[in-house]
């Protein structure tokens, strides 16, 4: 399970659709980016992460890739 902030975050990332994104707030954009990376690597999944400010949050935005 993802933690960002604290606060756990349950995210089916089997049911994580290609082509579509989440944003996940993160203080620390390089431990939520290695806990992502730690999480979709057991599962075999592919993403593709960019750091970025929405609505003045700083965050990871994740897209499923094939």
């Amino acid at each position: 399970m993802l933690e960002s902030h604290g606060v756990p975050m349950d995210i089916k990332w089997e049911e994580f659709r290609v082509g579509t994104s989440i944003f996940i707030p993160a203080v620390s954009i390089v431990e939520v980016r290695r806990r992502i990376r730690d999480e979709v690597g057991k599962l075999g999944i592919k993403v593709v992460m960019s750091n970025v400010v929405e609505h003045n949050i700083q965050g990871v935005r994740v897209w499923r890739t094939p």
